[in-house]
């Protein structure tokens, strides 16, 4: 397994895409942090304090990675799985190492953690960038390393990352294509399993079960309603259970056709 270890590292590395994303996803995150920080300026009386103004808050400042950042991730996971099919190369590393299964392994944990210890580079890149250039007084009270939320962010954006892989190389194993899994993984990223919710009488409560819905709500920390559990590391566990149904079923079909 090692040596498939090297040989996926050295095709990643080599590949231009993979660096291309790694400047997307940072530029998102980085980029938005500045310009929050910028525009943000401090309240001017009691009444706009109070009601928020002036305020940078840890999760606003890397509210970017939610919803351009992790696409970004997504769309690099499904091409490590799926560029070798477009380029027709996947029968030599199916003829080099049997054990397909492997495979999927070995690219599910070399991408997962790249991916985890990119967005935690981000986040914590986001915050420093946002104490550097926000206005004094604005800075002084961004306090993310202090806060609760702030220093949750440090560790529930890395783990979000590298559950987007799991659910996203899943995918691009049960299709083989990239341009379907992307179409189909931004789809249900961008909120298409929330419609679920417009289904008369069950939907409202059916919705906290679809993939990306309990995604979102866990990463967020929303208040659980009509579910069985009161935290909402519930909803994460929900976004786990379709992320690890998605890849098993990935792995078997992988392992039942040809190569």
């Amino acid at each position: 397994m090692l040596n498939t270890l090297k040989s996926e590292w050295t095709k990643l590395h080599t590949t231009r895409s993979f660096w291309w994303t790694t400047f997307i996803f940072l530029f998102f995150a980085w980029g938005w942090a500045i310009l929050n920080a910028r525009l943000t300026q401090p309240a001017e009386t009691p009444e706009d304090a109070a009601m928020g103004m002036g305020v940078i808050t840890p999760d606003g400042a890397v509210s970017f990675l939610l919803f351009l950042g992790l696409p970004v991730l997504m769309i690099q996971a499904i091409m490590i799985v799926t560029t070798e099919y477009r380029f027709g190369t996947q029968t030599i590393t199916y003829m080099a190492t049997p054990r397909r299964w492997s495979v999927a392994l070995v690219k599910l944990l070399m991408y997962a953690v790249i991916a985890a210890a990119l967005t935690f580079i981000a986040v914590a890149g986001a915050y420093l960038l946002t104490e550097l250039f926000a206005h004094d007084e604005v800075a002084a009270q961004f306090q993310p390393w202090d806060d609760e939320m702030g220093q949750k962010q440090l560790w529930k954006y890395p783990l979000a990352a590298a559950l987007i892989v799991l659910f996203s190389q899943g995918l691009g194993l049960l299709l083989r294509s990239t341009a379907g899994s992307v179409a189909i993984g931004l789809i249900l990223f961008l909120g298409l399993d929330s419609f679920v919710s417009m289904i008369p009488k069950i939907g409202g409560k059916l919705v906290n079960y679809m993939p990306f819905s309990a995604f979102q709500s866990w990463l967020i920390d929303e208040a659980p309603v009509d579910v069985p559990w009161k935290e909402s590391w519930g909803f994460g566990l929900v976004f786990l259970a379709w992320a690890l149904l998605v890849w098993i079923l990935g792995v078997i079909v992988l392992q039942k056709r040809d190569a």
